[in-house]
């Protein structure tokens, strides 16, 4: 039955040709196709139940990730319950699995550590005061430890003492199983009486060491202790008296013992045996003893000459190679010997002295001799002085006069003169300084003045502040590279300035004394008082040298001197 309305929307949504109404033939279509859905549906609802086993369909098989919409729509809370679930399967199934410690069960051993037998011997070794032993050990951490262990100085059962070869774990093991076998010997040792407990009081002090000491002293002979060995080895001892190997052949003991002192005891003994023995037999050693040609020679007592200083003055005064000294020890005493090249070697290895310098004193004296009796030691040497390098002479750079006196009278004259002369050597900037203190000028001053284009360039002056008519500037020198080269320059320059002051000082300080009969002392102070006109004199003389000698200005130079000497 139709509803209100249904005529209006069936006609807006079919159009009016295609409405069933409208066309007979097409109505019978649609009743038709209307009829046989009612029928399929019929059909569908209805369907018989089908007998099990015979044309039953099989049902259908659920697929992974496929669900259905109910499956989806309750999916995350089934995925968490059955989440859950295997959880706890799994943390039941691992419960399950572990073994229930059953009752009365326990530790599983793995190993056994004890270290007895090495407490015992440390205490053992410990009681009887004997070295401490020493270990060794031999194979890795894959094949196991051996090993062996040794008492320095002691029997020789306790030596290199082993475990037949048997490997062990850890060095522990093996230790203690050495320490077992090494306790057992040195317990056997000591009922035997080979090793003994050591007594405090004479391990400290020996009757035979302060014996043997006593003896020496009273014969006037001094032992000589030398060792041997090493720690893990033992200690022997060797005794000599030097100067007494014809009566005394060195004593030796040929046991191992496990210090030197214990050593030094045991030599002792066979050494004061030896000297009473020797003593015995008369006079002979007594006057052996007592004998110069068999004690070290006497030192001189207070200081002497420095023949290592002299020798080594010689040396470098000749250019020579250094000396080289070789010191020996014998004993407590001391022999030296020196060697030069080209000339050999000094001194003697059977001379003893108490001290290296005084050995090394006398060695040096041998070679001094050697070169005074071959006449090459300088005669004019004095213990005093010293040897000092020949210098060469040099020929006077300055060009400063030196005056010969032709009389007695100007002696006073030559001695001031050559004292002139004297400032002439050293460098440039010296004999300037020197010659300047002796015309009483002050100490020059130099001014360096750069070049603006090259800083390398200098100009240099030289200035004598208060020095009067001869302040400066003097020997001026312009654009010169090196700042020292410069200077050089100006003094030498300077130089010959001052040169031409002090001889016309000179030549006017002696016309002025001709004829004055005791006068000569002045000529010194007139080298430092400046006469008047002299510096118009110098100018004049040095223009008419740089004019060639050929200016008419010689006409002045002549008219100056005169003013000047007049």
């Amino acid at each position: 039955m139709y509803a209100p309305g249904d005529n209006l929307r069936k006609s807006l949504l079919v159009p009016k040709s295609l409405d069933p109404t409208s066309n007979p033939a097409a109505k019978s279509l649609f009743d038709l196709a209307k009829e046989n859905a009612k029928m399929s549906n019929m059909e569908i609802d209805s369907l018989p139940p089908t007998h099990a086993g015979l044309d039953a369909a099989p049902a259908p098989t659920k697929l992974d990730g496929v669900f259905t919409m109910e499956e989806f729509m309750n999916g995350p809370g089934a995925q968490h319950v059955d989440q859950a679930a295997k959880s706890t399967s799994t943390s039941a199934k691992v419960k399950k699995a572990a073994p229930a410690p059953k009752l009365g069960g326990g530790p599983i051993a793995i190993g056994a550590r004890t270290s007895k037998y090495t407490q015992d011997l440390h205490e053992k070794y410990q009681k009887l005061g004997i070295p401490q032993p020493v270990f060794n050990f031999h194979g890795s951490s894959d094949r196991g430890w051996s090993g062996d262990v040794s008492f320095p100085g002691l029997h020789d059962d306790l030596q290199g003492v082993t475990n037949n070869g048997n490997f062990h774990p850890s060095k522990q093991e093996a230790k203690e199983r050495l320490s077992e076998r090494a306790l057992v010997i040195l317990e056997r040792l000591e009922k035997e009486g080979t090793v003994k407990k050591v007594d405090v009081h004479s391990a400290r002090v020996s009757k035979h060491t302060v014996a043997l000491h006593d003896k020496c002293q009273k014969l006037g002979i001094t032992p000589f202790f030398s060792y041997a060995g090493s720690t893990d080895q033992g200690w022997s001892a060797t005794v000599a008296f030097p100067g007494f190997a014809e009566l005394l052949a060195d004593i030796k003991d040929d046991k191992h013992h496990p210090n030197k002192s214990e050593a030094k005891k045991a030599v002792c003994k066979q050494a004061l045996e030896a000297v009473e023995a020797a003593e015995q037999q008369g006079e002979r050693f007594g006057k052996a003893a007592k004998g110069p040609a068999q004690q070290p020679p006497k030192e001189k007592e207070g200081p002497g000459p420095n023949y290592i200083g002299q020798l080594l003055e010689f040396q470098r005064a000749t250019k020579s190679p250094q000396p080289t000294y070789s010191d020996y020890a014998v004993g407590s005493q001391f022999t030296c010997t020196v060697t030069i090249e080209d000339e050999g070697t000094f001194g003697s290895l059977e001379a003893r002295y108490t001290s290296k310098k005084t050995a090394r004193r006398e060695a040096a004296r041998a070679a001094v001799e050697h070169f005074k009796s071959a006449g090459r030691w300088p005669e004019d040497f004095s213990d005093l002085g010293g040897i000092k390098k020949k210098k060469k002479k040099t020929a006077n750079p300055s060009g400063l006069p030196e005056l010969i006196s032709s009389s007695s009278s100007d002696s006073r004259a030559a001695s001031v003169t050559s004292a002139g002369a004297s400032a002439s050597a050293g460098s440039y900037p010296q004999q300037v300084a020197r010659l300047a203190h002796i015309l009483s000028l002050p100490t020059p001053e130099w001014k360096y003045t750069p070049s603006p284009l090259d800083r390398d360039f200098h100009t240099v002056h030289c200035f004598f502040p208060g020095g009067g008519a001869h302040a400066g500037p003097i020997g001026e020198v312009r654009n010169v590279f090196g700042k020292k080269k410069a200077k050089e320059e100006c003094a030498r320059l300077t130089l010959e300035y001052l040169n031409e002051v002090h001889a016309l000082r000179i030549a006017y300080g002696q016309q002025i004394l001709e004829g004055i009969g005791g006068a000569e002392n002045v000529l010194e102070g007139a080298l430092g008082r400046p006469s008047e006109g002299e510096e118009e004199v110098v100018q004049a003389k040095r223009q008419f040298e740089e004019m060639g000698g050929e200016s008419s200005d010689e006409g002045g130079f002549e008219d100056a001197m005169e003013d000047l000497m007049a």
